[in-house]
């Protein structure tokens, strides 16, 4: 125990002090701090060793490990940016085996393509992609620059798209647990893994269904950007992993050597006053003079509201197995708060998620329909992901937006628990219970549903399936008999979804707020201001917040198993899996060759 009481010490010393240099270093930048300046000729850093996520986590302890990384909306914007900036005259993507998931990676290409146009000078190098392992994402995303750079010894391992699924019926039978799930229709595979000992044949021809489109979206570009032929490159893809050597060959890359040689290449050739700059930094620097040079003027504002992870209702407690949450209770308010603000215009909601609870998901809806009968109009951008209840919201919006490898749809629903005698039997705990109402014991984990209850389920799980056809329906404009043939809670990709109806346009939040402008009467390239809903926290109150949720330690069990939830990312899935899951829409676990 004591050694805890020290751990804790520790952390509360370490945050105090924490807090008192930001807030020292926060007088100092008022008192002496001179906005930086960038130097005349930019040679552009952007690091893809690291995955580029949707959406940075925004903790209070980030600060302390965040460095250099960008989330891909900080990307857009320094590369858009850039673009637009004289000064810089080369950009130089470093990359290795990760680089994002394929939606991300598309709509990184498109930013690097418009650079391209701009008439920047763009290299891609690699020590390798990917080393024994994939490095699909991340050479799909460097064919969008002009040249490509190996590092001797390093692979090209495009070696091909691939899902795969662990199916634990067997396993849980054997420990006597079980999962009881009902589910609309077919397609709706969500929960599979628990249910199933192997793919279903609809589950099967889904999956076959999105490999074959993002196989397809994936082998055009790279024709098209490294002029192969398509019979060369499924060759190529059968053989690979691929050395430096044959891929040169090959003409999958350009040229064989180091990350300094291009360096030192392009400083010699843009000369004096040239130097390389990092693309966080660039970003800091060019909002820095940004703020300088639009100081007392006004804008078109646009709300930006940022979804990414499962809806819930209230994300307070609930096991996320440390990732992010939509909380209704939060994205609610945030939405009824743009539509208050006299100067918002539209509302952009971008929306990176599987799925979740359908109150949740209908609460969301509602506010989104509230803010356009209101006269705000609703984009939405779908992100990597936005299926089952994300798509129950979006499908209320004047205007979708879907990459082209977006995985969407998913219009269904299931419900259900897990469940066992046996295995409570196995470990000594004997379970009683005493009830008031024939389902009280509905969603106990003690056993699985009885006929009745499990009727009852079906039925419930029934009516909200009708509700989402219905909701998708008149959204959309669709005739409800269509949304049937499309729904059974398929997945389909974004490129599958437009020509379905389900989503208007392909692209990503560059065009989506392009769209945007049009609706205001804004010129493509001038200037709006995305407005960020809810107001995002400051470092200093994250750090008090936590600071806040710590206090009482001693007295409080509660809070202390809250900070063991924090901590253990590897745990929370699996007790995730022991509570119920009424009404879930969600989307299967699935992403394709995620490198």
């Amino acid at each position: 125990m004591k050694r805890i009481l020290k751990v804790f010490v520790f952390i509360f010393a370490g945050l105090g002090l924490l807090v008192t240099l930001s807030v020292a270093g926060g007088f100092a930048l008022v008192a002496f701090h001179e906005p930086p300046k960038l130097p005349k000729k930019i040679i552009l850093s952007l690091d893809f060793t690291k995955e580029v996520r949707e959406k940075a986590e925004g903790g209070a302890l980030d600060l302390l490990h965040k460095g250099g990384d960008m989330d891909l909306r900080e990307m857009l914007a320094a590369l858009d940016l850039a673009r637009k900036d004289p000064r810089v005259k080369t950009v130089i993507g470093n990359f290795r085996g990760k680089a994002a998931s394929l939606a991300v990676v598309q709509e990184l290409r498109g930013a690097i393509f418009r650079l391209r146009d701009a008439g920047k000078r763009t290299y891609a190098f690699s020590t390798s992609f990917g080393e024994f392992g994939p490095g699909d994402h991340a050479y799909y995303l460097a064919s969008a620059f002009k040249q490509i750079w190996l590092q001797p010894l390093g692979l090209v391992g495009i070696t091909g798209q691939a899902a795969q699924m662990p199916f634990m019926k067997e396993a849980l039978g054997k420990i006597g647990a079980q999962a009881d799930f009902l589910h609309r229709r077919e397609y709706k595979s969500a929960m599979d893994m628990l249910t199933k000992n192997n793919f279903t044949p609809a589950n099967a021809e889904m999956l076959n269904a999105l490999l074959d489109d993002i196989s397809l979206q994936t082998h055009e570009d790279l024709f098209r950007d490294r002029q192969l032929v398509p019979l060369a490159l499924d060759r190529l893809i059968d053989q690979a992993p691929l050395s430096a050597q044959t891929a040169l060959q090959a003409h999958l890359i350009d040229h064989i050597g180091y990350l300094d040689e291009i360096e030192d290449h392009e400083l010699k050739t843009r000369g004096a006053k040239s130097k390389i700059v990092k693309a966080d930094d660039y970003l800091s620097f060019r909002r820095a003079e940004i703020r300088k040079e639009d100081k007392g003027k006004k804008f078109p504002v646009i709300a930006y509201i940022h979804g990414v992870g499962d809806i819930v209702q209230d994300a307070e407690g609930v096991p996320s197995g440390g990732g992010s949450l939509i909380s209704a209770d939060k994205i609610v308010p945030a939405i009824q708060d743009a539509v208050e603000d006299k100067e918002v215009e539209a509302i952009l909601l971008r929306l990176d998620s599987p799925g979740g609870s359908a109150v949740a998901s209908e609460s969301i809806r509602r506010a989104v329909e509230v803010a356009e009968n209101s006269g705000v109009p609703v984009v939405v951008s779908m992100g990597g992901v936005a299926g089952s209840g994300a798509y129950w919201v979006a499908s209320q919006a004047d205007m979708i937006f879907a990459d082209p490898a977006t995985l969407t749809g998913s219009i269904g629903v299931i419900a259900g628990k897990m469940a066992g005698t046996e295995i409570w039997d196995k470990l000594g705990i004997h379970w009683g219970m005493i009830t008031r109402g024939a389902n009280a014991d509905l969603w106990t984990i003690t056993a699985p549903f009885t006929p009745e209850q499990r009727a009852k389920v079906d039925a419930l799980v029934g009516e909200t399936y009708d509700a989402f056809k219905i909701t998708v329906a008149n959204g959309r404009e669709l005739d409800p008999d269509y949304v049937e043939e499309i729904a059974k809670g398929r997945v389909w990709t974004g490129q599958q979804a437009v020509a379905l109806g389900l989503v208007d346009g392909i692209g990503g939040l560059y065009e989506a707020i392009r769209y945007s402008k049009s609706l205001l009467g804004v010129k493509e390239d001038d200037d709006v201001l995305l407005r960020t809903f809810p107001e995002p926290e400051s470092t200093a109150k994250k750090i008090f917040k936590l600071l806040d949720r710590l206090g009482g330690l001693g007295a409080d069990m509660q809070q202390l198993g809250r900070i063991t939830r924090m901590i253990n990312t590897v745990l929370t899935p699996w007790l995730d899996l022991l509570q119920a899951h009424p009404r879930d829409l969600r989307m299967p676990e699935f992403e394709p060759a995620k490198p």
